[in-house]
């Protein structure tokens, strides 16, 4: 897993969150199971549930709409070029994270992984709520929740 991933999801458990990944159903499975990271994600959609895959936008307006936010108040998380791509078309803010690659034009913030102390300064400028009771925004992310090492662009 991606460093700091499970403490991230743990400490924003009050917001909105969602997984969209291109990759198999199967695979999805395999690392929310074996990581036991299914109970954080609201909504889960893979690739196999889309008909266009990233860089379009379905699959993150997809997500939203089963949130029931708008795409404005979504921030992604994304580590490939397809991702950010599709994660800026459907309107959403992007947080890149560079397990894949160093740089991903377009994204709001740039992390190494979740432990990253610019990450939680920059969900508070965004309206990240302190509590359950105030939820400005959601949080969709995709798979870079596995530690990539800067392998070929796949998603």
């Amino acid at each position: 897993l991606v460093p700091g991933v499970q403490d991230f999801l743990t400490r924003h458990r009050n917001l909105r969150m969602a997984l969209a990944t291109n990759a198999e159903t199967a695979n999805v499975n395999f690392v929310l199971d074996s990581a036991g990271l299914r109970e954080f994600f609201e909504v889960i959609l893979d690739g196999e549930q889309v008909s266009n895959p990233k860089p379009h936008p379905e699959i993150y307006l997809r997500v939203a709409d089963a949130l029931g936010v708008a795409s404005c108040e979504c921030v992604v998380f994304e580590d490939s070029y397809a991702g950010v791509e599709s994660g800026l078309a459907a309107g959403m803010r992007v947080v890149g994270i560079s397990t894949t690659h160093d740089e991903l034009p377009g994204v709001s913030l740039t992390i190494a992984d979740f432990r990253d102390p610019a990450l939680e300064s920059w969900l508070s400028e965004q309206g990240a709520p302190e509590t359950a009771a105030n939820q400005g925004i959601a949080i969709c992310v995709t798979l870079p929740l596995i530690q990539n090492d800067k392998r070929e662009d796949k998603e």
